[in-house]
């Protein structure tokens, strides 16, 4: 660490302290191996009820950061820059001028500043002292149905603080030119308390408690190079425990939910069992739990920030994607970084190990599947997620890339296909050895494949250059399922140039030796499979929805999602519910409402009257619905408790690409649900009573393609 001036606790002598600075002494353990890393200490004095910061910061400037001479930092353009100077410790310092702010060419929430750097400096120190107020809108980002509030970057009140780590509430080095990323540097932030107030910020905590206690903490330092430093803090109530791998788990958490606390501190010390084992030892000595003021789930450098509302919600909010991606994240993206040079490719690792294979690693496979199934339903209904035409995987993250669907559940599928093609135990290890290889370090989707195949012996850079490196997904065909001598000939086609391992599982007559087996076949490759005794009767490509592809309309399960995928007509005929429908139906563009179907548009309709005006419709559907006042029924069973609300979805039995969506409530309450209602994607049907699901149906329609007597195409 630094050695440098004494904490001045009020802000003049916070101030008058900047230039004592005497040396960088070098004697932690990494630092030979990081010799060549640029060091921050920032010292913190918040201000709460002026929104104010003051700070300064010291800042190493090893050769790397240094271009023709010069240095270039951000700084958040709401602070006035007070002070800055390069330096020479031990040495006099050169007068300079202040540099005056220039517009930061990727980050509008800053100004660029550039200081010349003495060319006889040999280990030069930027110095740079600034004060100023951070309050954003919190809520104008608050909108209705999304889970982030991405406007407040930089905000200092009452309410709560978050200084996230690209707002540059601190002197945050700059890449050499405008498309350079910034360097990674290893951050320590010290602040000075504030009574009452909890507060957590990137890396590990440095104040060690007395025989093995866990503290809260004012001083932190990251064990190795991150891409910046956040801050946190709220009057929150502070509550600890280990992991059995020593991991200090640590939650901050408001009175009103003081509760659930110890379900989340249970659930981060299960996640580490299952996830150290396959990913390596947790990045961090503690991992912090906070409930936020807005609406977030946010992962930094060892902790999290989670709404006040998603704690609330107890169990609802431990289901995979929730507290264990933000964890994960602490290997991936928060350990191991993405590198500018290629695409996001962490939140596509991240979602594998979480959202997509946790119910599994905990002996779920069939929730696995579903949230397979879930995936590929979502590009069904709306293949323009992943157009041939479109951004590649490859190029998520950035202006020009795809949207998240492809940057998160895309993403998952292919590394879930790698998973496959290695076998559980050889994917695990070499992910294993991708986070030893490059934590600290930026990483690549080359990267990630020299890690999971060094040898290229399994196809996994041929997963990455046909999924990662150019867009759009392969439909499928069953183009010859003949019997043929001892056996089956199968042939399935794919739409275009594509080359790897399908999923295929024949179905037989009777019940000896077997019902089915499961093979494995090229595109565009007629092979054939012995079948002895048993007869052939049906086939079924991809039974457990193992890889990405495009599935035709007719496999499709009707969702929420079809219907939001297309253009949507709103009916509503009951006038008493305006007020509960006019905020829900405000979220969609170009939509449009009346009393009765607009027999073109996908249809959304909300409460029994506008169900009774679309009766024959619904009444005709493979999976109908009937509603009436304070009634409906659903999947053979009648619900008439007051509280009780259904969301269904079903085809247009007129018109197989036209979607059906029905929302009702027997009452009040039950049409709190409204609101919520996208986040119910993968369902077919859902049944709430008092806000909480008594039932889902997934309606899924059979996929299995019978034996040929000629070759005839069938979809897969």
């Amino acid at each position: 660490m630094f050695q440098r001036m004494k904490v001045c606790s009020a802000a003049g002598l916070f101030l008058a302290c900047l230039f004592t600075v005497t040396t960088t002494a070098g004697n932690e353990p990494t630092r030979a191996r990081l010799a060549e890393t640029p060091r921050e200490f920032v010292q913190v004095h918040l201000d709460i009820p002026r929104n104010e910061i003051v700070a300064s910061a010291e800042v190493s400037l090893p050769g790397q950061v240094i271009h023709e001479g010069k240095v270039r930092f951000e700084l958040n353009r709401n602070l006035k820059l007070l002070a800055a100077r390069v330096i020479q410790p031990g040495s006099k310092p050169m007068e300079q001028p202040l540099p005056t702010g220039a517009e930061a060419a990727d980050n509008d929430l800053a100004l660029q500043y550039v200081m010349d750097v003495p060319g006889e400096y040999s280990k030069p120190v930027l110095i740079v002292a600034y004060r100023g107020k951070l309050a954003d809108d919190v809520q104008t980002g608050e909108i209705p149905g999304q889970v982030h509030n991405f406007s407040v970057q930089a905000h200092i009140s009452e309410q709560g603080i978050f200084l996230s780590e690209a707002s540059a509430w601190y002197p945050r080095l700059s890449g050499e030119d405008n498309e350079a990323a910034p360097p990674l540097c290893i951050y320590e932030t010290e602040l000075n308390p504030v009574e009452g107030w909890s507060f957590v910020a990137s890396g590990n905590p440095v104040d060690g408690g007395k025989d093995g206690r866990i503290v809260s903490a004012q001083h932190w330092l990251t064990p190795r190079p991150t891409e910046g430093v956040a801050l946190v803090g709220n009057k929150l109530q502070v509550m600890t425990d280990r992991s059995d791998s020593g991991v200090e788990i640590v939650m901050l958490v408001s009175e009103k939910n003081r509760e659930v606390a110890p379900m989340f501190i249970e659930a981060a010390k299960e996640y580490l069992k299952i996830y150290e084992p396959l990913l390596g030892k947790y990045p961090y000595k503690r991992f912090s739990i906070v409930e936020n003021f807005f609406s977030s789930g946010f992962a930094f450098p060892g902790f999290t920030l989670i709404d006040s509302r998603v704690i609330a919600m107890g169990p609802r909010a431990l289901m995979p994607g929730f507290l264990d991606h933000e964890l994960v994240h602490n290997w991936w993206g928060n350990g191991v970084y993405v590198s500018p040079e290629d695409g996001n490719w962490c939140e596509a690792l991240t979602s594998q190990n979480t959202n997509m294979a946790r119910y599994g690693l905990q002996g779920d496979e069939e929730k696995s599947r579903v949230f397979r199934r879930g995936n590929l339903m979502h590009l069904a209904a709306d293949p323009s997620l992943d157009s041939p035409d479109g951004p590649a995987l490859d190029r998520f993250g950035r202006a020009d890339g795809p949207d998240r669907y492809v940057g998160y559940e895309k993403g998952a599928m292919i590394f879930h296909m790698m998973r496959r093609k290695l076998g559980d135990d050889a994917y695990w290890r070499g992910i294993r050895r991708f986070a030893a290889d490059f934590m600290g370090k930026r990483a690549t989707w080359d990267d990630i494949t020299a890690s999971l195949d060094p040898k290229d012996e399994h196809e996994i850079g041929s997963l990455v250059r046909q999924f990662v490196r150019r867009a759009g997904a392969p439909s499928l065909r069953v183009t010859r399922f003949m019997r043929q001598g001892d056996g089956v000939d199968v042939q399935i086609d794919a739409d275009g140039d594509w080359d790897f391992d399908i999923p295929v599982r024949i179905y037989f007559n009777g019940s000896s030796p077997g019902t089915s087996e499961d093979v494995t076949v090229r595109p565009g490759k007629k092979f054939h499979f012995a079948t002895k005794d048993r007869q052939a009767t049906q086939l079924e490509i991809d039974p457990d929805f193992d890889i990405y592809h495009l599935l035709p309309p007719e496999q499709i399960i009707p969702t929420i999602t079809d219907t939001l995928a297309g253009t949507i007509h709103f009916v509503l005929a009951d006038q008493d519910k305006r007020q509960e429908t006019s905020e829900f139906t405000s979220w969609f563009d170009g939509v449009t409402i009346s009393d009765k179907d607009d027999g073109r548009s996908n249809l959304f309709i909300l409460g029994s009257g506008g169900a009774k005006n679309c009766g024959k419709l619904l009444k005709n559907a493979a999976n109908p619905i009937e509603t009436g006042k304070g009634w409906f029924k659903v999947g053979g069973q009648k619900y008439d408790g007051v509280n009780q609300s259904v969301l269904h979805t079903m085809k247009d039995p007129t018109n197989p690409n036209r979607y059906i969506t029905v929302f009702t409530a027997n009452g009040d309450v039950g049409w709190k649900k409204l609101r919520l209602v996208t986040h119910y994607r993968r369902d077919t049907t859902v049944v709430w009573d008092n806000g909480r699901v008594i039932r889902r149906i997934v309606h899924e329609p059979d996929r299995k393609v019978p034996v040929m007597l000629q070759g005839a195409g069938a979809g897969g």
